[in-house]
């Protein structure tokens, strides 16, 4: 029965669940995995923030890591540019983390939890990896969204995010795009930083030693107009 829904749903990470049964999302981050470097997570606890289908977390998981996947709770309005409170839906339940959850028999640990909410009393202390997965875009106050991550982290970030392709010139500047805001339907984007203003941003949001892990990550997004969105990586 699990399976027969898993066919059904719409999801936004490419699952692989053995034995030849994969379900295609939207993203598939399996071919790009390495490229996120993440370092031997045996036994250590580690915050998964923005889990989707939770093909990260359920990654982590595989990795002999302690994992609480971080989402935003039902119903509760999205951080979206240019929709009054409300008028967004709110976020959904996602159904296909969980089912994934049940097929994996996974001892992912999922909570509700709002980013601006964030602090080491509502999630039970710190972490020694939190992992930002293409989040920061979708937020109007990002550092204030990352500074809250940095007080729940008490070893590594990785911050993995969409990156402008500005002029030449403006390459070595600390700059970042506000999204066009085209259509309401599909206002899902507040600001799209450069590389600079990526690592400038995590420096203002408390975290020391700022590096840039990956430059260029093609994913191909499927059902989207564009092809391919591209993100860099920093920890």
């Amino acid at each position: 029965e699990l399976v027969d829904l898993a066919r059904q749903l719409n999801w936004y990470h490419t699952i692989d669940f053995g034995e030849g049964f994969i379900v295609k999302g939207a993203v598939d981050i399996r071919p790009h995995f390495h490229l996120y470097r993440f370092p031997p997570l045996q036994g250590k606890r580690v915050l998964d923030v923005g889990r989707a289908s939770g093909f990260f977390a359920f990654e982590l998981e595989r990795l002999g890591a302690d994992v609480t996947a971080l989402d935003l709770p039902p119903g509760k309005p999205k951080d979206l540019p240019g929709l009054p409170e409300g008028e967004n839906g709110g976020a959904r339940g996602r159904l296909d983390f969980f089912t994934a959850h049940a097929l994996l028999r996974s001892s992912v640990k999922p909570v509700w939890l709002d980013v601006a909410s964030v602090s080491p009393v509502e999630l039970g202390g710190e972490f020694d990896l939190v992992f930002v997965g293409s989040l920061l875009n979708h937020l109007s106050d990002p550092i204030r969204g990352l500074a809250n991550l940095r007080s729940v982290c008490s070893g590594l970030c990785v911050i993995a995010n969409p990156i402008g392709r500005f002029d030449h010139l403006l390459s070595r500047l600390v700059t970042r795009r506000l999204a066009t805001l085209a259509h309401h339907s599909e206002a899902t984007t507040w600001w799209v930083p450069n590389i600079p203003c990526l690592l400038e941003m995590a420096h203002r949001a408390g975290f020391s030693d700022v590096r840039v892990v990956t430059r260029n990550l093609p994913l191909r997004i499927r059902h989207r107009r564009r092809g391919r969105e591209v993100e860099g990586i920093v920890r």
